[in-house]
């Protein structure tokens, strides 16, 4: 483990500490702009919270707590007791659902709002139908996927 890493690790465990969480903190696929770190334990509901959101936080805090102390960015994907991977895989599956619902019934259907991340991946499932595309729309909380037939 890298010194990267391992700054990055104290940091997570100290939060976890505080929140009193005891949970195992490994890294995969690592370079040097990307790491991904998993949360394995138990009672991990208070590190990802409400649909996630604050797993999104503590994510976001531990990249911005790496580059005020280093001045270098490094994207960090956090996952806590598979929730994200778990996720990622509804919305897969939701996404292959709705573009079959467009593709019989020709007709426009609206998502609901997503993380532009979850938005990523119903983009790339949209991409793999030849006949359908797929856009983003709406500012903020609010900003959903929208997926039609595309115009021929």
């Amino acid at each position: 483990m890298d010194t990267k890493q391992e700054e990055i690790k104290n940091t997570l465990q100290t939060l976890l500490d505080l929140l009193n969480i005891k949970g195992t903190i490994s890294f995969s696929n690592c370079t040097d702009t990307k790491i991904e770190i998993k949360v394995e334990g138990e009672n991990l509901g208070a590190l990802i919270g409400f649909r996630g959101d604050t797993l999104s936080a503590v994510q976001l805090f531990l990249e911005l707590s790496h580059f005020r102390k280093n001045g270098e960015w490094v994207k960090i994907f956090l996952d806590a007791g598979n929730f994200r991977a778990e996720k990622e895989e509804q919305i897969k599956a939701m996404a292959h659902k709705f573009c079959d619902k467009v593709t019989f019934f020709a007709k426009p259907i609206e998502l609901p709002a997503m993380s532009s991340y979850e938005r990523m991946i119903v983009h790339t499932v949209v991409g793999a139908f030849p006949n359908l595309s797929s856009e983003s729309v709406g500012e903020g909380r609010t900003r959903h996927v929208v997926i039609s037939v595309k115009n021929t």
